[in-house]
């Protein structure tokens, strides 16, 4: 049962690893973080047009919104995976900070995401079953919105700030 879950679970694992740059100290590489930045524009192309139907690629008839949205994070990671140090030694704080900030924005990206697919799932067994939408929104729905909050709080204990967790559990 776990391991058919991970399985289904292992390409959304994957594509998150290969958009979201994490520069930590322990768990930097700075390959994955050069590549991570590259290709979060791309994910964030997905994102918009799914959402807000924004197609990024066509904004206007400038050329400027394209290259600001898939250059500055290129020429990042080029600069990146150059000069950055290996994972041995820390980024400095004017290098990891921006990138830091850059994976908080995809990463939120992907939480709205997942959730919203969440909420769309729910609400489609609801209408199977026949729940009528304001019990689903009271109960199935509610317990769905803070999943994400949830799915936060465990991905910073894993990563061995458990206080951060606990603390984020109740603010």
């Amino acid at each position: 049962g776990e391991k058919f879950l991970l399985t289904c679970e292992l390409p959304f694992t994957v594509l998150r690893k290969l958009t979201i740059p994490i520069p930590c100290d322990r768990y930097y590489s700075r390959p994955l973080v050069a590549l991570s930045m590259a290709l979060s524009p791309l994910w964030l192309v997905y994102y918009f047009r799914a959402q807000f139907d924004i197609n990024l690629l066509t904004i206007g008839d400038r050329t400027w919104p394209q290259l600001a949205i898939f250059g500055l994070p290129l020429i990042s990671a080029l600069l990146t995976a150059r000069h950055a140090p290996s994972g041995d030694v820390p980024m400095r704080m004017l290098v990891s900070v921006p990138i830091t900030l850059w994976g908080f924005v995809v990463s939120a990206t992907w939480l709205d995401e997942i959730a919203d697919q969440l909420v769309g799932l729910l609400t489609y067994f609801g209408v199977l079953c026949r729940i009528p939408s304001t019990i689903m929104g009271i109960t199935v729905l509610a317990w769905g919105n803070s999943l994400q909050d949830m799915l936060a709080c465990v991905t910073v204990a894993r990563k061995g700030l458990s206080n951060m967790a606990i603390t984020a559990c109740f603010a």
